[in-house]
Formats: structure tokens, C-alpha cells, sequence
């Protein structure tokens, strides 16, 4: 599941990390989180969603349910675009 919300954000966020510098790359660290929860933590701010949408991820305390928000909110703004 981290490993889908990770690629659902690189599309979501049209990123290309191999263009990326490496130095880049380790301050961004995304694609090497490998804490769920601090996945999840550091995907929900970057996402372009409503107010009501960020209280639901805040009042999730179950990480897999977090996840599994962010990741519908991901591929809701994928086929948006």
C-alpha cells in the first residue's frame, strides 16, 4: 500500500526522480519513506484537497486507513487532470 500511494503521488505530482539530482533527491526523500505512517504524513499536506478532506486524513488513526484515503484522493486528482 506505501509502495502505491508512493507511485500514485510521483504521477498525481508529475515527478520524474531519475531527471532529479541525487542531492535533490535525498531532500525530498519521498520515494525512500518507509514508515507508513510517515508516508502518509508527508503525502496529505502536498495534496490539493479541501479542508473537509484533510480533517478526515487528521482523524484516521488507523495508518492502512490513512493509505488507503490518500490514495483514492491520489487517483481522484490523477483523473481530474
Amino acid at each position: 500500500l506505501s509502495g502505491a500511494v508512493a507511485d500514485a503521488y510521483r504521477v498525481y505530482a508529475n515527478l520524474d526522480y531519475t531527471a532529479v539530482p541525487k542531492p535533490i533527491q535525498a531532500r525530498l526523500r519521498l520515494p525512500n519513506i518507509e514508515a507508513p505512517g510517515l508516508l502518509a504524513d508527508s503525502v496529505a499536506p502536498l495534496l490539493s484537497v479541501g479542508i473537509d478532506q484533510r480533517q478526515q486524513l487528521l482523524e484516521s488513526c488507523d495508518v492502512v486507513t490513512r493509505l488507503e484515503k490518500i490514495l483514492e484522493l491520489l487517483r481522484a486528482g490523477q483523473q481530474a487532470a
